[in-house]
């Protein structure tokens, strides 16, 4: 498991839902997202063993959370940012 989203996939979006008392479309939109709030991390800590997700921790989700918020790299050589100078003829 690398992401939230992963996690949800696992969980199931549904199942989720009932087991955080919430909607089914904000579990669906976290997926979307990749990204689940922090105010939902102390339930999911508690349910993910019932639903036999083992080694959820607080660390294990703030890491997918941090996983999650940086940028990927650009693939594009960067530009070194000078200008050329003009010759004249």
């Amino acid at each position: 498991m690398r992401t939230h989203r992963d996690l949800i996939v696992e969980w199931g979006e549904q199942q989720m839902a009932d087991d955080l008392r919430t909607k089914y479309s904000l579990v669906h939109n976290w997926k979307s997202r990749n990204a689940i709030p922090y105010e939902y991390f102390p339930n999911i800590v508690v349910w993910a063993p019932v639903r036999g997700i083992q080694g959820i921790t607080y660390d294990v989700l703030f890491s997918l959370q941090r996983g999650v918020t940086q940028p990927e790299k650009s693939t594009k050589p960067k530009k070194n940012g000078r200008r050329r100078e003009r010759t004249t003829a």
